[in-house]
């Protein structure tokens, strides 16, 4: 399983900075929607986002009765 998520999480990465290679920080930075995220925030937010999926799946995996919270 830690293979898979590797991979994709890799891949996704890869494509990510692909669509973004071409694009000034200034622009990544910005808030171009009033009270809407930037690219950055929410790429920030995607990658915690993984970090806790991923330590949730372990547990599920791993504990007879895990508790992952919300």
């Amino acid at each position: 399983m830690e293979t898979f998520l590797t991979e994709s999480l890799l891949h996704q990465y890869e494509e990510i900075l692909f669509l973004l290679k071409d694009l000034p920080d200034d622009f990544i930075l910005a808030n171009h929607i009033p009270e809407k995220w930037s690219i950055h925030q929410n790429l920030a937010h995607l990658g915690r986002y993984q970090e806790v999926f991923h330590k949730r799946m372990e547990k599920i995996l791993l504990e007879d009765t895990p508790d992952v919270g919300r």
